[in-house]
């Protein structure tokens, strides 16, 4: 049959110790996982720790506030210093239900119509440990509040697995166990229980070879049964299971459940395939291993060169506001005099002229034109190297060097580097300074001879007048000197041109020191990129390695009450085809994603989560898939296991003779829960057994529970379990017991 569904009606979950405080904070990580509205209508609380400085209150799962260090406290001391705080802890559980059922809270819920809503109230409790003496004052607490809560049941789940010789943790079983029998059938020390809450005893011992085999099984054993109460109204349904009267006349309080849980985690699902798909992309897209594509490398190189790095280029930004140009088509510089003048000087005074500027031009205009090349350095340095930084910056986000493109960047520094060097440094002949000064002189020595040499107009042509002389000398000269003048004239340009070159000779010196220095800032940029580049390939590697030792995947764990139903071939479907795009990973990493923006000065860490950022948007749509989905890409034969299993670890921890001991035996139900219960294919397989298993719809998306209860066990069979701590209490001595008992 199938019980209907009572979801997200309020629920507390008490725990006392703190043995078993992991298994509360699990079982509210599974549930909200589920479903956010059970933060509204889903209660976990705790007593503060039993220690000799403990104060009275309860408080959250959310901050536990056990310290380790405070010293442990004797059975007695505990439930004395809880009867201390009787009022202020019952009026902390008052506060939390009332809030627990504000018409607030159950509107936020969806709650807020609803006529009636049972109350489960779940207490968890190792009857070993110390804390257990609370018990003894927190139930006739819920007691009285379940007086003015007619629909309210209360679920005890007891831990009596000991794995450990311990004669004063079996004393202290012994001894709470004892005190819950005489509080059900009441006597002198303690009222009898009414209403009469659910026990559910869970011992280490079952039949079949799925015995659990220490304490952390016990604990998953815990959780799975009470993930099944607090789903599908399991807990109000087992309660109203068990006839009052025939428990009573048998005094049949108690009984055990065993619960396994095959369960599917869409997180860790998502997890281990971004796991993956980082790895795949470090792997064949940034390995330090892998070889960049020369062609798109030599290309990029090339058109910033043409660009930005060209020595004419450099040269003509140089020269700019100096009177020198750079000739396209040579290494040389062009440089024209222009401001000097021969009018109205006589051609004997034509070579002092010329030594006169060359002496003014140095001492006046040259440390102007030094002073502007310094200037067009700084501002051309500055200038490309900004444009060199920008570039390097794009070369790691570029597509099209990858595979390897942080080793596709490092290259690039390499062969700008020597490019540069090359063109600065390139072997070519020039004539020095000091070489054009040499022909300058020697040319202007030939044209004072030459002036020397001329032939002097007639005698008679001195005594003219003044104002004759100037133009009878001039027809002089134009009739019968114009051959000499002509080759005057020629080695006076010719003395101009060398003046030109020497100057530029200079000039070339000057900026051969500038382009050089401008190399020596280039070096520096390139090898500080170049160093922040290997850290970022150091990065990489780094978060490969992350990803190599990862060992969080979902796969079956060795636990046999808890079962991962991912297994690797569910792992394949989904990091290949599950809701994966074919292609664009990369494109999308880079450019969309911008997982490389500020890779100079990014961290590690901060890398490590983009990536990790961009591979969960890849496998969000997981999010999606419940376990019938995953089930689906199980064989049949898988799921036939996986049925077994389940079926097998559902046995009760308890002895299976404990329910022959006395006159009416105990019986069993079996229940099955999932989100699709009926359509589920695990409940096709379970359905097969003679035994009828209930289906219940939990409304869970990600696990599937099977559980059977043992019910009506009686007080009697309970004597095997009060065997094993009676011999340790009773070897204690009076003094003992007076100081650890009551």
């Amino acid at each position: 049959m199938t019980v209907s569904t009572l979801s997200c009606t309020p629920s507390v979950v008490i725990t006392l110790g703190k043995s078993l405080m992991p298994v509360a904070m699990e079982v509210k990580r599974l549930l909200l996982r589920e479903d956010t509205q059970r933060m509204v209508t889903t209660a976990f609380l705790h007593p503060p720790h039993c220690g000799m400085e403990w104060s009275p209150g309860w408080i959250s799962q959310e901050n536990p506030g056990i310290d380790p260090n405070l010293s442990p406290c004797s059975w007695k001391q505990v439930f004395e210093q809880a009867q201390a705080a009787d009022k202020v802890l019952k009026e902390g559980l008052q506060a939390s239900l009332h809030d627990l059922r504000s018409h607030g809270r159950l509107m936020e819920a969806g709650l807020g119509e609803k006529a009636f809503l049972p109350l489960d109230i779940f207490l968890l409790a190792d009857l070993s440990e110390a804390e257990a003496a609370a018990l003894l004052v927190v139930i006739p607490q819920l007691q009285s509040i379940l007086k003015e809560e007619p629909y309210a049941r209360l679920h005890f789940l007891f831990n009596l697995a000991s794995f450990q010789e311990d004669a004063l943790q079996n004393a202290n079983q012994f001894f709470t166990l004892s005190c819950l029998v005489e509080m059900l059938d009441g006597s002198e020390r303690f009222p009898k229980l009414d209403p009469r809450p659910q026990i559910y005893l869970f011992d280490r011992y079952k039949e079949g070879t799925w015995e659990a085999q220490d304490a952390a099984e016990v604990h998953v054993l815990l959780e799975n049964f009470l993930l099944a109460l607090l789903s599908g109204g399991l807990a109000q349904h087992l309660a109203h299971a068990i006839p009052a009267l025939e428990a009573e006349e048998q005094h049949a309080y108690f009984s055990s459940a065993g619960a396994t849980s095959l369960i599917f985690d869409p997180n860790q699902l998502q997890v281990e395939c971004v796991r993956r798909l980082a790895l795949e992309l470090l792997e064949s897209e940034f390995d330090v291993s892998l070889l960049p594509d020369p062609g798109p490398l030599e290309a990029a190189v090339q058109d910033f060169m043409d660009q930005q790095g060209r020595l004419q280029g450099w040269r003509e930004s140089l020269c700019h506001g100096t009177g020198f140009h750079p000739l396209p088509a040579q290494n040389q510089l062009k440089f024209h005099i222009a401001d000097l003048r021969f009018e109205d000087v006589p051609p004997e005074e034509w070579a002092r002229r010329i030594r006169e500027y060359a002496r003014k031009y140095e001492k006046q205009a040259w440390p102007a034109c030094c002073a502007q090349v310094d200037e067009n350095a700084r501002s051309l340095q500055s200038s490309f190297l900004e444009r060199l930084e920008n570039f390097m910056d794009r070369l790691p986000h570029s597509v099209r060097f990858y595979p390897g493109g942080v080793q596709a960047a490092r290259e690039v520094i390499q062969v700008i580097q020597k490019e540069i060097h090359e063109q600065i440094h390139h072997p070519q002949e020039y004539i020095s300074e000091a070489a054009w000064q040499e022909q300058m002189e020697a040319n202007l020595v030939t044209l004072e001879h030459a002036l020397a040499a001329l032939p002097e107009p007639p005698k008679w042509v001195k005594r003219l007048p003044t104002f004759a002389k100037k133009p009878v000398v001039q027809l002089f000269n134009l009739v019968c000197l114009r051959r000499e003048l002509q080759t005057l004239l020629e080695l006076r340009q010719k003395s101009m041109s060398l003046l030109e070159r020497k100057l530029a000779a200079r000039m070339e010196q000057f900026l051969h020191q500038k382009n050089t220095e401008l190399e020596g800032a280039v070096v520096e940029v390139l090898k500080r990129q170049d160093q922040q580049l290997t850290r970022l390939q150091r990065n990489l590697s780094g978060m490969k390695r992350h990803f190599l030792e990862r060992t969080d995947d979902p796969r079956p764990s060795s636990c046999p009450f808890r079962i991962q139903v991912v297994d690797e071939s569910v792992l394949a479907w989904a990091y290949y085809q599950g809701q994966r795009p074919p292609e664009g990973f990369l494109h999308n990493l880079l450019e969309d994603h911008a997982f490389l923006q500020g890779w100079q000065k990014v961290s590690s860490k901060d890398l490590m989560q983009r990536l990790k950022a961009f591979c969960e948007e890849v496998y969000r749509p997981l999010q999606s898939l419940d376990i019938g989905q995953i089930l689906q890409h199980r064989a049949q034969k898988d799921i036939r296991d996986l049925a077994d299993a389940l079926r097998q670890g559902t046995v009760p921890l308890l002895r299976p003779d404990f329910d022959q001991t006395g006159s009416n035996p105990a019986f069993q139900l079996r229940f099955f829960l999932a989100g699709n219960a009926i359509a589920s294919s695990m409940y096709e397989e379970l359905r097969h057994d003679l035994p009828v298993w209930q289906a219940i719809e939990s409304g869970s998306a990600s696990q599937i529970l099977c559980c059977r209860v043992r019910l009506l066990i009686p007080g009697s069979s309970l004597a095997l379990i009060l065997e094993r701590g009676r011999p340790a209490y009773k070897a204690l001595d009076k003094e003992q017991r007076r100081e650890n008992f009551l």
